[in-house]
């Protein structure tokens, strides 16, 4: 009898793993940016959900909330010392192809970062936005955990009309639910 209960609770709980490996993911990742000097690292919460548009490829949806660090630089004048914030979020497509334990993709998708610095005098902020796309590899550890890489690189023109370019890579889980 208790081996019966064992066996059913076993199989009980495989079929409940299974039901919760729907078309939901999430995930947390480390994130290292750079744009032009200025060097930040922090972390990023993504949520998605996975579409199923093409044959042969995996399509999902994602958003992503960033968080890229607390940083102390010189202004452009070399003397004045600020520091800046910057947070994002990012709207995404992805492609995937499914290769067995690895899962390449590319992602397309729309940025909008707000980067508030202070210096001794005041603070003030700048949001700039643009498009941005990348390539990246998700590697499954298991049926619904695995560990994503990406890079990307956003290409932004601010509010003043300046053009700046940011090269970012992530590294950290994903989760499937």
């Amino acid at each position: 009898m208790i081996k019966n209960l064992v066996i059913s609770g076993a199989v009980s709980l495989g079929v409940m793993t299974s039901a919760l490996a729907g078309p939901y993911y999430g995930g947390i990742s480390y994130v290292d940016s750079e744009a032009s000097t200025l060097e930040s690292s922090g972390y990023a919460i993504t949520v998605g959900r996975k579409l199923n548009l093409l044959s042969n490829f995996e399509t999902a949806v994602q958003i992503t909330y960033a968080e890229h660090g607390d940083d102390d630089f010189l202004g452009d004048d070399g003397e004045t010392q600020l520091n800046g914030e910057t947070t994002s979020t990012e709207y995404a497509a992805i492609i995937a192809y499914e290769a067995g334990f690895a899962k390449p993709f590319i992602v397309l998708g729309y940025e909008a970062t707000d980067f508030d610095f202070s210096t001794a005098e005041g603070s003030s902020s700048i949001d700039d936005d643009g498009f941005y796309y990348g390539v990246g590899l998700d590697y499954a550890l298991s049926e619904n955990l695995g560990l994503r890489f990406e890079m990307t690189y956003d290409e932004f023109t601010d509010d003043t009309g300046e053009e700046s370019d940011i090269e970012t890579i992530r590294l950290g889980f994903i989760r499937n639910f």
